[in-house]
């Protein structure tokens, strides 16, 4: 998902709240976190919604909501550590990994990362609560140039295309 020849290897700094913070780059162990907190995700959701609603619901509901999770857990996990799965099924997890990695959450979780590099102590939740929907943006910006450099063919190099010499 994130090709290794892209990643870059800047820190940049970022003003949150009022306090200015150093994002350091992300990288592969980084990646493979957020990968095991998307595959995990099915069973915490439904673990935090039997605890706030499982006294309401009957054994029958509960026993669905559990197979579900563990389901969608199994998937994503067969696709994420490359066995030989469905391609449907591989789209389909790729598609939500995509969703959750854009996510609030997500977007929390990899900030919470590049943080915690130079600040040990800060917690996720620290980190979620300095986010707001005027810093989304930009830190999902610098998220992103953290993970990606230009390719070295996009910068300024001009391509003709076949046939009309046009740009």
């Amino acid at each position: 998902m994130f090709p290794l020849p892209t990643m870059t290897q800047n820190k940049i700094e970022i003003d949150l709240k009022g306090k200015q913070f150093e994002m350091s780059p992300l990288v592969l162990a980084d990646l493979a976190n957020m990968q095991q907190w998307f595959k995990e995700l099915p069973l915490q959701k439904c673990k935090a919604e039997l605890k706030e609603f499982g006294e309401m619901y009957e054994d029958k509901k509960k026993r669905k909501l559990v197979n579900k999770a563990h389901e969608t857990y199994t998937e994503r996990s067969e696709v994420i550590d490359g066995k030989d799965i469905d391609i449907d099924l591989k789209k389909k997890v790729k598609e939500d990994m995509n969703t959750e990695f854009c996510s609030l959450d997500g977007i929390g979780r990899m900030l919470w990362l590049s943080l915690k590099k130079t600040q040990p102590d800060i917690t996720l939740e620290q980190v979620a609560s300095m986010i707001d929907l005027d810093s989304l943006v930009s830190i999902r910006v610098l998220l992103d140039s953290l993970m990606f450099a230009p390719k070295p063919d996009s910068c300024d190099e001009k391509k003709t295309t076949e046939g009309d010499g046009e740009i």
